[in-house]
């Protein structure tokens, strides 16, 4: 997906949202985002935190370990 494609995709689902506090979540992230440097959240992690999020990378590489989308959303139906 292209650069123009992501960001007026984002300002469409930003206007489809009427929750207030989920806009303000949103917002935060993005502000906190775009003031932290590359590899700054990483840099705050052990290095028991850095294995698993590395190993959890390396599984999701192997298409054994994926679930389709249809299947997650199946799963997770009573908070959507």
């Amino acid at each position: 997906m292209k650069r123009s494609d992501i960001k007026t995709n984002f300002h469409i689902l930003i206007e489809k949202i009427d929750n207030e506090a989920l806009l303000m979540k949103f917002y935060d992230l993005m502000i906190q985002s775009a003031t932290n440097e590359e590899g700054q959240l990483y840099a705050l992690l052990t290095k028991e935190q850095k294995d698993v999020l590395m190993l959890a990378e390396e599984e999701s590489n192997d298409p054994a370990n994926l679930i389709s989308y249809n299947q997650q959303k199946k799963k997770h139906k009573k908070w959507l």
